[in-house]
């Protein structure tokens, strides 16, 4: 257990760790991958440094089916593995370390990545090869955030949100196309999209239908003075776009120190920006449950 604690302390100062907010600024996309190898001649240090490199490994391929298709990988394998594989750290904008273990049963070292690649640079690479890039899965993006302003129903949809704007920032950084307000708006049905933003099981798939999206994210805004502080509430809830089974449900709130009714939009704010990082994890962890080959 003692090396397990030392070589993760190594790890964290000697691997690089982004925010979301500077992530976000480029076109990144990130993926989860692990590798497992076998511990040679007591070695730890060689056995993380193989167990990191196979990691690294894993994510750049699932980020390269996620671009492209399972078909079109095994079909150009040796070439994606000579001019994209094999270079995947120039292909990386940052990367932190999620697990860490040594089994000194199997005498094996495990290590699981969060990576974060420039998508255009491995589109770039990919079309080099020849193939074509797939169209981005899509996920519907909704956030009622009418209790901060007098905002009726059938004009819900007309003004814009920045708190569903995070939140779509969040949905793409982890490599889904976020289908908003702006599109939404063109349905001419609020009151469908306001049921599929309380749960409604119909509505939900009656939304992701509209634009064949995996999922659906609904939330709420709210924000309330108690006892000479302002608290702002950003609610969540992730649902499958085929079946509306509910995937993820967080609540996060920020509170200020205040009574003027202005700073209950900073507290929403400070909220979402804390709701897209945890967004943004959730929707990646669980593509990366979609393996890549290799």
């Amino acid at each position: 257990m003692k090396i397990i604690t030392v070589l993760a302390a190594l790890v964290a100062l000697s691997w690089p760790c982004v925010s979301f907010a500077e992530a976000q600024k480029t076109d990144a996309i990130a993926h989860v991958g692990e590798g497992v190898v076998v511990i040679e001649g007591g070695d730890y240090i060689d056995a993380r440094q193989r167990a990191k490199d196979k990691a690294l490994r894993d994510a750049i391929w699932r980020a390269v089916v996620s671009l492209s298709s399972p078909d079109q990988t095994e079909k150009n394998k040796a070439a994606i593995t000579s001019q994209i594989i094999n270079n995947a750290i120039d292909f990386v904008h940052s990367y932190k370390f999620n697990d860490e273990k040594i089994d000194l049963t199997n005498t094996s070292y495990y290590v699981s990545l969060e990576v974060s690649f420039f998508a255009n640079n491995i589109s770039a690479a990919l079309e080099k090869i020849g193939m074509q890039l797939a169209e981005s899965p899509k996920a519907v993006v909704v956030v009622d955030d009418r209790p901060m302003g007098n905002i009726t129903a059938s004009g819900y949809l007309l003004t814009s949100s920045p708190t569903e704007n995070m939140i779509s920032e969040a949905v793409e950084w982890a490599g889904l196309k976020a289908v908003n307000r702006t599109k939404l708006r063109a349905l001419k049905n609020d009151d469908e999209i306001m049921r599929a933003i309380k749960g409604d099981t119909a509505s939900i798939k009656w939304l992701a239908d509209q634009f064949k999206a995996g999922i659906v994210v609904v939330g709420a805004t709210n924000a309330v003075e108690v006892s000479g502080k302002i608290i702002g509430t950003v609610s969540l809830k992730i649902f499958d776009g085929k079946t509306a089974e509910l995937l993820w449900v967080k609540d996060i709130s920020e509170s200020l120190e205040s009574t003027d009714q202005t700073d209950k939009f900073k507290t929403i704010r400070l909220a979402a920006e804390k709701m897209r990082d945890e967004t943004a994890g959730f929707i990646t962890r669980r593509m990366a449950s979609k393996k890549g080959p290799g």
